[in-house]
């Protein structure tokens, strides 16, 4: 018997587990990243504008800018990055509102959310422009400390379908510990 031929399917099937496993390996790592950052900026409110490069649109095309002022600000950012090696599929959430410091927990619903200049945006290479006001949902915070604030937002926005220029209710939900930075 020749141990060449008997060792040659042998060496064919090692080099396939071997080769599979590695495939199988690559494939479970994942290049995802993701940042978050939530931020308290005290003695702050959001001062409001339109967009006027844009159509005109109720809830959307909102700009924004922090002013001296008696509220606290929450801003809340998430980036997500599904693929490093994918151009252009990276998406960026932003969620800010204003809200009375003088209280160790508040709800913020629905008209209450308008009230607190609550603004979300949701930044890709999606083609559209400006902040959302939103007046759907619900905001909840409870106080930790004199620097940081547990909170939880369940909010719900109208995103506009360009493939037939419709509206589509989405929503975005998550929690966070909102810090004073040091």
């Amino acid at each position: 018997m020749n141990y060449r031929t008997l060792f040659c399917p042998v060496k064919f099937a090692l080099i396939f587990i071997l080769a599979w496993s590695w495939t199988a390996c690559e494939k479970e790592q994942s290049s995802r990243r993701e940042e978050m950052e939530a931020i308290l900026h005290p003695d702050s409110q959001i001062e409001l504008s339109l967009d006027t490069t844009i159509t005109p649109e109720w809830f959307r095309g909102w700009n924004y800018e922090l002013a001296p002022g008696d509220k606290q600000v929450a801003y809340y950012r998430h980036r997500i990055d599904p693929e490093a090696i994918i151009a252009d599929d990276e998406v960026t959430y932003l969620l800010l509102f204003e809200f009375d410091p003088n209280q160790t927990e508040f709800a913020l619903r629905d008209s209450a959310l308008w009230r607190a200049n609550c603004l979300f945006n949701a930044l890709c290479f999606c083609g559209t422009r400006g902040y959302y006001r939103i007046s759907k949902g619900e905001i909840t915070g409870m106080q930790l400390d004199d620097q940081s604030w547990a909170i939880d937002f369940d909010i719900r926005y109208d995103q506009f379908q360009f493939h037939d220029s419709t509206y589509v209710e989405e929503r975005y939900q998550g929690g966070e510990i909102f810090k004073v930075p040091q």
